[in-house]
């Protein structure tokens, strides 16, 4: 599992703007699934999700995969659309990685 802490700029709700863009069709490689209680993210063509927890803080995020050797797929992907959609709202992105027992 990789862990993500997304840091925004001036106090912007990165947890909002994401679910705006994807809703939006601005970002079409992912989708929002009906989830009680709680935000994911999953992508179109890679199998796994990202799921976010809500904090005061950093956008608290993890990559899921159940094949764990396809898990870099979906963490590029997302990297990736943070990177090219947000540079103005992202001041940074901590990928912390998970090995196995």
């Amino acid at each position: 599992m990789v862990h993500l802490q997304v840091v925004g700029r001036d106090g912007v709700n990165l947890q909002a703007v994401i679910k705006k863009a994807i809703a939006s069709g601005s970002i079409k490689s992912f989708e929002v699934p009906q989830v009680k209680g709680g935000f994911k993210i999953r992508h179109k063509k890679h199998m796994g999700e990202i799921r976010f927890t809500r904090t005061m803080g950093p956008l608290l995020a993890q990559v899921v995969c159940k094949n764990r050797s396809k898990e870099w797929q979906i963490l590029e992907a997302f990297v990736g659309r943070l990177a090219y959609h947000f540079k103005r709202e992202i001041a940074a992105i901590k990928i912390q990685l998970e090995i196995e027992p």
